[in-house]
């Protein structure tokens, strides 16, 4: 529902997808760090380490390219697909 809300033009859709984005991404983040550590229950410190370096990672790299949508629009959707590929 919050990426088909993102297709929506008005300012405030955007604040309201960017909200549903928010918690589901909330309610992801324990869902999968517990399937993970159930399967590595030897060292449940080092799977949710891993997993919160990679969160960590994520968000800097994704802010520090953020930059590139003031370059050109399509540098974004450009870099999706990079990444997506790789």
């Amino acid at each position: 529902v919050g990426f088909a809300l993102f297709l929506v033009t008005q300012v405030w859709v955007l604040t309201l997808a960017m909200v549903f984005i928010a918690c589901g991404a909330a309610l992801l983040m324990p869902a999968y760090t517990t399937a993970a550590t159930a399967q590595y229950s030897d060292a449940p410190g080092a799977v949710a380490g891993y997993i919160s370096m990679s969160h960590t990672i994520g968000y800097g790299l994704a802010s520090l390219l953020a930059f590139s949508a003031t370059l050109s629009p399509h540098y974004p959707i450009y870099l999706c697909v990079l990444f997506a590929l790789l």
